[in-house]
């Protein structure tokens, strides 16, 4: 191996490990075995002198281009604002929602539990949500348990909907998210449960749920959902969501570059080792 070898890799891990950052940060992991797929017919068309086959996927590629351009539209809006913002979204999630205004919820969420009163509460991340819910009605009020609860009152024009609360205010409520994609417990959750799942499948957002029929709270991050016992893992949970267990550690003072560079070993580890078998096959 030259220099100019150990560059070519260097170049392609840098590619692959951007690529893998926009897939880990936005999901859509539709991109990732996409580009599985044609680099295995590409390969095979090569091995084997499939010229036809060879001609028809290189042009492939720069359409696949324009497809994830058009097609993942937001996700790529999000990941570039997420980049010039500076900020980290799994470690520097330090929202302004004050020790109190957890408890408040907590408060009311459990109280809903206790009453079967079904409801939705959304806690974004550093993705925008704009994109992703519809309808509602803006409130940008006071976060009490009082409010809350008529929120989600059966008797509420908004009550089927989820409230969205960001910094110290509620903002909305009767909100409509996007139902999850990987969602298979549709008898025994329903369609509330999979709203929750929904929004943290394609965002960093929290969501928590209170199911109507057994009184249960869950919550939800990445798509998956978690049920929760007691007030206390409640608070728990959303107080590391908010960065309260991250304070004096300095880690929020760290920006995408630390993120990129420093983070995530185990991405950079895969980009290197696929440009790297990359470079040996076509090189």
């Amino acid at each position: 191996m030259h220099i100019k070898d150990i560059l070519d890799i260097a170049i392609i891990s840098v590619s692959i490990y951007f690529v893998l950052i926009f897939i880990k940060q936005t999901r859509t992991f539709l991109i990732f075995e996409s580009l599985l797929v044609l680099f295995g017919l590409n390969f095979i068309a090569q091995r084997l002198d499939l010229s036809l086959t060879r001609q028809l996927i290189e042009p492939l590629f720069t359409f696949f281009v324009v497809v994830i351009i058009i097609v993942f539209q937001p996700e790529l809006r999000r990941f570039i604002k997420w980049i010039s913002s500076g900020r980290r979204t799994q470690l520097n999630k330090v929202l302004s929602l004050p020790q109190k205004n957890i408890e408040t919820i907590v408060r009311a969420v459990f109280e809903m539990a206790k009453k079967k009163v079904g409801a939705i509460i959304v806690l974004p991340g550093e993705y925008d949500l704009s994109d992703l819910i519809e309808g509602g009605f803006v409130l940008n009020g006071t976060i009490t348990a009082a409010i809350l609860q008529s929120i989600f009152d059966p008797t509420s024009p908004g009550h089927d909907g989820a409230v969205l609360i960001d910094g110290s205010e509620i903002k909305m409520f009767g909100l409509h998210l996007p139902l999850a994609r990987e969602f298979t417990d549709y008898k025994r959750l329903g369609t509330r449960h999979r709203a929750a799942a929904g929004i943290t499948e394609r965002t960093d957002a929290l969501s928590i749920v209170v199911s109507e029929e057994r009184g249960e709270v869950s919550v939800s991050t990445k798509g998956q959902l978690q049920k929760v016992k007691t007030p206390e893992e409640l608070t728990e949970i959303i107080a590391a969501f908010t960065g309260h267990d991250m304070k004096n550690t300095g880690i929020e003072d760290k920006g995408f570059l630390y993120f990129f560079l420093i983070q995530n070993s185990v991405y950079k580890g895969i980009a290197i080792a696929l440009a790297t078998i990359l470079w040996v096959i076509f090189t």
